[in-house]
């Protein structure tokens, strides 16, 4: 036989047996088990400081500039409870989407080896290269071809081998340390952010545990158009009370029925409630379809947005505060937004499809994370004016430090360094000379903060 018809027979079996994987089925439901906040170690952790980072979007630009500021929490002590310690410790929650997806998976999964490995890894590779010549290789057309294997598992399956070790979220479940890391994906049939914790699986009755990282950072920085959506099954959830016209499933939380039948259609927990049931209570919704997480929230601040509003998050901050658990709150949001700077308005011709896409799939976004940041400010001044009427009242109130640090480009002070950074591309190949600017203007970026040197002058 030639080699010809063999490869072509070898190619073929490979196109037939190619298969994204599925994340599995509950076997029964365990509301205290799996990656959840609740389950982390908190004894090296301070609870009476909170500290949250979130990480955006921007492919190479935005995963180089949140590594930037992790080297620099790792270089920064504070005192807390009067023992020193390097402020990376005390990192509670990192919520990230797209591009700092790839950093903060890194560092949930192996900690301080971010620091040892990832630039070689994943920072000073050529991701965007290495993909397209995967996508050119035959046996990979066959693959392709199949209807249960698209580029996104080609990508996450690269990933897998190459950055994150074939590493599952039980690693992060056996690992028990925080940070709580929360990867965040868009569901596109609702629109809404999709985040990989058991919580979120709860609803699709399935277990995360055994789920590759890799696949949810893929699904993460999905972007359209580059990338084709994942899929994750969306399995029955049984019910476990109630009659036919208001059952109750074992992946929903005990506020869900209450929320919807709230006469207020407009409220936030009504909202949520609906998104929830989508899951829940759809069997219509077999296949869930995920793409970039920055469709539906390009800051990773719409979580610990929640978890402020609302003591039905599984991490409520609210709750914490309520309870005096927190003493000192510190949100740094680390925003890899390029220049706004557009040049459709100087021609008279109507601008091409290609750019058109592109501004509809980045401006909204940067616009939803003004509202985002605004709203979450909002949530803490309305809970600082609940606290002051309950003093008015003659009620005991717990006082919070609020610190809100905004990381971006407009922050550089250095104006050689600001201009060269904030027009760098969204993809995944940057220079290294690139990446090293980016490492440089977060820390200068974080150390001229003024939110930050006053929460660092707080903690000494």
């Amino acid at each position: 036989m030639s080699r010809t018809p063999l490869f072509l027979m070898l190619a073929l079996c490979i196109g037939a047996c190619a298969h994204y994987p599925v994340n599995e089925e509950l076997t029964s439901f365990d509301p205290d088990g799996g990656y959840r906040f609740a389950n982390l170690d908190d004894s090296g952790n301070a609870d009476s400081l909170f500290v949250i980072l979130t990480f955006s979007g921007g492919g190479t630009r935005a995963s180089a500039f949140s590594y930037g500021v992790m080297e620099k929490l790792k270089a920064t002590t504070i005192t807390v409870n009067g023992q020193a310690k390097r402020l990376l410790d005390e990192v509670d929650v990192i919520s990230s989407v797209s591009g700092g997806s790839f950093t903060a998976a890194y560092f949930g999964l192996f900690g301080d080896a971010l620091f040892e490995e990832f630039e070689e890894r994943f920072l000073y590779r050529n991701i965007q290269g290495s993909l397209v010549l995967r996508i050119l290789n035959p046996v990979n057309w066959f693959r392709l071809a199949s209807s249960s294997y698209d580029r996104i598992d080609l990508a996450a399956d690269y990933y897998d081998k190459t950055i994150f070790k074939q590493q599952r979220f039980s690693q992060l479940i056996e690992s028990r340390r925080r940070p709580f890391v929360i990867l965040n994906a868009t569901d596109i049939g609702m629109g809404s952010r999709f985040e990989f914790t058991q919580d979120q699986f709860d609803w699709l009755y399935s277990d995360l545990s055994s789920y590759g990282v890799a696949r949810a950072v893929a699904a993460s920085s999905a972007f359209p158009g580059l990338l084709s959506p994942m899929r994750v099954h969306n399995y029955d959830n049984p019910p476990t009370a109630g009659g036919e016209d208001m059952p109750k499933f074992s992946g929903e939380p005990q506020w869900l029925q209450l929320a919807i039948d709230d006469a207020d259609r407009v409220d936030s927990r009504f909202f949520r409630a609906t998104e929830i049931t989508s899951y829940t209570r759809a069997p219509e919704r077999p296949y869930i379809h995920l793409m970039d997480g920055g469709l539906a929230d390009n800051i990773g601040l719409r979580g610990p947005l929640w978890a402020m509003q609302s003591t039905d998050s599984s991490w409520s901050l609210l709750d914490r505060m309520n309870n005096k658990q927190i003493d000192t709150l510190l949100v740094i949001s680390v925003d890899a937004k390029p220049a706004n700077k557009s040049e459709i308005n100087e021609n008279k011709n109507a601008p091409g499809l290609i750019k058109v896409f592109g501004v509809v799939t980045t401006t909204p976004m940067a616009n939803y994370s003004t509202d985002t940041v605004h709203d979450f400010h909002a949530a803490f001044d309305q809970w600082r004016k609940d606290q002051l009427a309950a003093e008015v009242a003659g009620m005991e109130i717990h006082d919070v430090d609020f610190y809100d640090v905004h990381v971006g480009f407009e922050e550089v002070t250095d104006p050689n360094l600001r201009s060269e950074v904030s027009t760098l591309p969204t993809s995944f190949k940057l220079k290294k000379r690139q990446v090293d600017a980016l490492r440089k203007a977060a820390d200068d970026a974080l150390t001229n903060s003024a939110a930050f040197k006053e929460f660092l002058q707080a903690m000494h």
